[in-house]
């Protein structure tokens, strides 16, 4: 039998995981005036659109304690996929809602519903 104590233990698992995923991945080390500067005083021009192109999403390995949380969240209310979301993914800041109270109501109505 699970308990709300496990349920907010894979949720945390499941927002860390995604919340890791979300992070960028930084800034380029030169500047893309930097870059045609360089490539002036050098002399040559190169061209490639490898920037415009992200694999990473087609990439992600997704573990399977994770796609089965993904899943039971898919059951969910916006709402309360909203509330998990704000609460274990972004760590708590409160956006779609008008009030702590009204957030926390649908963190714990969503966890409720995941036992």
């Amino acid at each position: 039998m699970r308990t709300i104590k496990d349920v907010r233990f894979q949720l945390k698992q499941w927002g860390d995981f995604w919340a890791r995923q979300e992070e960028g991945t930084g800034y380029s080390s030169k500047s893309n005036v930097q870059a045609i500067k360089e490539a002036c005083q050098v002399g040559c021009a190169s061209s490639s659109d490898l920037h415009l192109f992200s694999h990473r999403a087609d990439s992600i390995f997704v573990p399977a304690h994770i796609e089965v949380i993904d899943h039971d969240l898919e059951r969910l209310s916006p709402r309360c996929i909203t509330a998990l979301r704000q609460r274990y993914v972004t760590k708590g800041r409160i956006l779609y809602f008008s009030d702590k109270e009204t957030f926390l109501f649908w963190v714990k109505k969503a966890e409720r519903e995941l036992l």
